[in-house]
């Protein structure tokens, strides 16, 4: 991806994400990449990211991309018992979505819906090494909980096989949060359970966007998800803030 201060540049390259080998060997390639202008909004900021895979003909994906610019804030909120998930502005993340629940009818994201009937995974036919369920916000806040309910557990995937953590992300830079302890203990198999609520704490850090990160379970190499709550609740005697944050 490139930036530029003007539609005829100087254009400067920001981002690359290799997405490594498919695991089918039918798949010949992925391109023709392009954003429609038909579609894109009036304030520019919403648009649809067009692509190809041949697999014995051509398919047809299209995602939603949204594009908001930078400003940077300090945390405001208090401890209390409100859902961070549920805050203006919000965009549930991953690294793949298979049934693409996380942006509905007008983005009702899956994760932070309430309805613990449904459920998403990133199966996407990569072998991948990392996946991650999280969210962003359009300004930062205070954080020192999350609840991941798992969604369903399939024969080839579904849970996380080891190094699951919680990450924060400021400045556009995720990094690692110390400190995390989780109740119950996660199992690193397909004994996670479908619907299987794990609770993460950890000390008060702040930033504008949280996630759970691991590396994908099973031979279908893929996690599945159904909840994800965020917040800051009242401090304990050993909840004091990350220095390293």
């Amino acid at each position: 991806m490139y930036e530029a201060p003007h539609p005829w540049g100087p254009w400067s390259h920001f981002l690359s994400n290799d997405f490594g080998p498919l695991r089918q060997s039918l798949n010949y390639g992925q391109y023709g990449t392009s954003i429609p202008s038909k579609y894109i909004s009036a304030d520019g900021k919403t648009l649809y990211l067009q692509s190809n895979v041949w697999v014995h003909s051509y398919t047809f994906a299209l995602r939603k991309l949204y594009l908001q610019t930078y400003t940077q804030t300090s945390p405001e909120n208090a401890p209390s018992t409100k859902n961070l998930a549920l805050a203006p502005g919000v965009q549930a993340i991953s690294k793949s979505t298979h049934f693409g629940s996380l942006c509905g009818l007008n983005c009702s994201d899956q994760l932070n819906s309430g309805i613990l009937i449904n459920s998403e995974d990133d199966y996407d036919e990569e072998s991948k090494p990392i996946d991650w369920w999280g969210y962003t916000w359009p300004r930062s806040y205070n954080i020192n909980k999350i609840t991941y309910t798992t969604g369903s557990m399939f024969p080839n995937g579904g849970w996380y096989a080891n190094d699951l953590h919680i990450q924060v992300r400021n400045n556009f830079q995720w990094t690692d949060v110390a400190g995390v302890s989780v109740t119950p203990a996660y199992p690193y198999s397909n004994a996670a359970g479908s619907r299987t609520t794990y609770t993460f704490t950890f000390p008060h850090i702040s930033g504008d966007g949280i996630r759970i990160i691991g590396t994908p379970g099973g031979a279908g190499h893929f996690t599945s998800i159904t909840q994800l709550a965020v917040f800051f609740t009242k401090s304990t005697s050993t909840d004091r803030p990350n220095q390293n944050q």
